[in-house]
């Protein structure tokens, strides 16, 4: 877990709570070796749906970055309004 947690920027607590709900959602199992718990994938679908949720994430993240551009950008075109014409 501490190479998992190392790779992913994640305290080791933090990865493993990560892992405990992950088990409980039935995708992954877990299994001890000696003090060590070793964690895999449930099963075949579970990496299926894994590579479904990445190539939907790098279509969809040049559009997220455009909206995010246009609304810093059009952010910086505001008038200022007081807080007495809010009212």
């Amino acid at each position: 877990m501490e190479e998992l947690a190392a790779l992913s920027g994640l305290t080791v607590a933090n990865a493993s709570q990560h892992l405990q709900q992950l088990r409980r959602s039935g995708l992954v199992e877990a299994r001890r070796d000696g003090k060590r718990v070793l964690y895999s994938l449930a099963d075949s679908e579970v990496l299926a749906l894994l590579s479904a949720l990445r190539r939907i994430s790098e279509r969809n993240v040049g559009a997220v970055e455009r909206v995010l551009n246009s609304y810093f950008r059009e952010r910086d075109s505001f008038e200022p309004v007081s807080r007495k014409d809010l009212l």
